[in-house]
C-alpha cells in the first residue's frame, strides 16, 4: 500500500509543475527516493514512467512520478505563462524543472536519488547529470534514450518536420509559431520553431554521445531490441562512455513502451536500485 502526494514545485525559472510522489507505508530506505521523468509530449500521471513509479513503490522505493515543461503537447503554464508543452520546450530548460523536483524531495529529507527518464526524458537526466551533478544524486537510468544527433530524426520516418520553415520564422522572430509535422509517420504533432531548432536541429543539443562521457556514477541504459535504431544508439553509447560507470541492457521483444515487457523492465530498475540507491 502506497501512501500518494500530489506534489507541487515553483522552478528556480518560476515556473509551477506538479507530480506524484508514492510513499510506501512500509518504507525500506527512508533516505532514498526516484524522480521519474516521462518522455515527449507525456505526463506525470500517464505513460510508462508512471507506470514503473508505482510498481517501485510497491517494491519499496518512495518515487516521484514528474511534469516537466515538455508535458502533454500543448498545455497552459502557471506562474502567469502563456503556453508549455513539448510544442514549446527547449533541451536546455529541463535543468531548471529538474532542479525544482530534486530540490523538493532534497527538502523532504531524501539525500539519496535516483533519476529516471524515458525517451527525451532519459536525454534530460543525463544531460543533467553530466552538466549540472548533485551530491545528492547516486544513479542515473536511461530508458531508450533517442538519437538526436545533427538532426538525425529531420525529414525522416520517425519526426517529420520543416527545418527551413522553423528557421525562416525564427529570422523573423516568430519563435513560437507552430509548425505541423508527423510522428512515427501517422500521427500529426504540432512544434515551435524555437522548439525545431532546438531540440531536432542539426547542433544536436540532446545527442547524449556528447556528454555521457562527464557522468561519474553508476549509469544504466536499458533498450528494447525491437527499436532497431535506439538500439544501435545504446550500443554507440556504451562505446564512449566510462566502462566502469555504465551497463547496458537489451530487453528481447521489447518495443519504445516497452508494451507487454512491464515485468521484466521493472525488474531490472529494481534490481539495479537495489545495487546502487539503498543502504541495507
Amino acid at each position: 500500500m502506497n501512501n500518494i502526494e500530489l506534489v507541487e514545485v515553483l522552478t528556480p525559472d518560476g515556473l509551477d509543475l506538479d507530480g506524484l510522489l508514492f510513499k510506501p507505508t512500509k518504507i525500506k530506505n527512508p533516505e532514498s527516493a526516484v524522480l521519474m521523468v516521462h518522455g515527449v509530449g507525456w505526463n506525470f500521471y500517464r505513460g510508462l514512467m508512471r507506470k514503473m513509479a508505482e510498481r517501485l513503490a510497491n517494491r519499496g522505493f518512495a518515487t516521484l512520478s514528474i511534469n516537466t515543461r515538455g508535458h502533454d503537447w500543448l498545455a497552459r503554464g502557471g506562474s502567469g505563462r502563456d503556453f508549455v508543452g513539448a510544442a514549446f520546450e527547449t533541451i536546455e530548460e529541463s535543468t531548471f524543472d529538474l532542479d525544482g523536483f530534486i530540490e523538493d524531495l532534497e527538502a523532504k529529507g531524501f539525500t539519496r536519488l535516483a533519476l529516471i527518464g524515458h525517451s527525451l526524458g532519459a536525454v534530460k537526466v543525463l544531460k543533467y547529470q553530466a552538466e549540472h551533478p548533485r551530491p545528492s544524486v547516486k544513479t542515473v537510468i536511461s530508458v531508450s534514450s533517442p538519437d538526436l544527433s545533427s538532426g538525425n530524426l529531420l525529414g525522416k520516418a520517425e519526426l517529420n518536420l520543416d527545418y527551413e520553415a522553423a528557421e525562416r520564422l525564427m529570422k523573423n522572430g516568430e519563435n513560437e509559431s507552430l509548425i505541423r509535422g508527423k510522428f512515427a509517420s501517422d500521427m500529426d504533432v504540432y512544434f515551435s520553431a524555437k522548439t525545431i531548432v532546438n531540440k531536432y536541429g542539426p547542433e544536436g543539443r540532446g545527442d547524449v554521445r556528447k556528454f555521457i562521457s562527464r557522468i561519474n556514477l553508476p549509469t544504466l541504459i536499458t533498450t528494447g531490441s525491437e527499436e532497431k535504431k535506439i538500439s544501435e544508439y545504446g550500443v554507440r553509447l556504451t562505446e564512449i562512455a566510462k566502462s566502469t560507470v555504465l551497463t547496458r541492457t537489451e530487453i528481447e521483444g521489447a518495443d519504445h513502451f516497452y508494451k507487454g515487457k512491464e515485468d521484466q523492465l521493472e525488474l531490472i530498475l529494481y534490481e539495479w536500485l537495489r545495487k546502487h540507491l539503498s543502504t541495507d
